[in-house]
């Protein structure tokens, strides 16, 4: 997904392409500034400027957060998170959604079978609702996978919660079904969280002062960058490449790989 600017007749939109079976590649032209995006597995999220999360795709578990089950082609403001909230960061997971607000709340929405959604059940929801368990507790990024998500808070805890098959969640525990803090290094800061399928990645600031990249979940692909294609249940540290002398300064999963990028000092 491409986020096109053409200044000379005052044009902005969005470029897609790929699998459209359910009108997740639709591209489209609007004078909205669009901030961020977001692709899930068959639906795709835009966020503008002004805090308003645009979606279009298919929305069978209600990850479009329009209240109901048939699938829009276009987008669509999603309203029903009600007109004070303003958000910031958008997360797509396969059939689920994921919005991070102005004031630190998240909000999910769609498929919940694993607990993904973090409404301590499994049940689908077809408008967002806020993650109770995270009241009080400033978030400042979301990430999705598959069947889990991960935020981090302003205080730089890592939350995981959702499907905890390979160890996505870095809690050598079972699907978690309310947000739980996952120990992405011992005395470190998390920082960024990126999720893959069934595998989490996260930057942390060690007690040394140095960045630290951490892996957990499925590795069977070696998405974990540890040098082998073994599951990890919880945080394992992830090593620079021998030559490289640098700090990561970019983290982003695709389903089945982990790409970073490292600023040389």
């Amino acid at each position: 997904m491409l986020v096109r600017e053409d200044d000379r007749q005052n044009r902005r939109g969005l470029r897609c392409f790929g699998w459209n079976k359910y009108g997740q590649a639709q591209g489209w032209d609007a004078p909205i500034d669009v901030v961020a995006v977001a692709a899930g597995e068959r639906h795709s999220l835009a966020l503008s400027a002004k805090g308003t999360v645009f979606a279009w795709g298919d929305n069978h578990t209600g990850q479009l957060g329009l209240g109901g089950e048939d699938p829009l082609p276009m987008d669509v403001p999603t309203t029903s998170l009600g007109r004070d909230v303003v958000i910031v960061g958008v997360a797509a997971g396969a059939r689920h959604s994921v919005m991070v607000s102005a004031t630190g709340d998240v909000f999910t929405v769609g498929w919940g079978l694993y607990g993904q959604l973090g409404h301590e059940d499994a049940e689908d929801l077809f408008a967002p609702r806020r993650v109770e368990h995270l009241a009080g507790i400033t978030v400042v990024s979301v990430a999705a996978g598959s069947a889990h998500t991960a935020c981090v808070t302003r205080d730089g805890a890592l939350y995981a919660w959702g499907s905890n098959r390979k160890g996505e969640l870095g809690t050598a525990t079972g699907d978690v079904t309310k947000a739980r803090e996952s120990n992405d290094g011992a005395g470190s800061l998390a920082v960024a969280v990126a999720c893959g399928s069934s595998h989490t990645v996260a930057l942390a600031r060690l007690e040394s002062g140095e960045a630290g990249l951490f892996g957990f979940g499925w590795n069977n692909m070696g998405q974990l960058g540890l040098g082998d294609d073994k599951d990890r249940g919880i945080p394992a540290r992830i090593p620079l490449p021998a030559n490289e002398k640098g700090k990561v300064t970019k983290l982003r999963c695709g389903w089945w790989h982990t790409v970073v990028g490292v600023e040389e000092y």
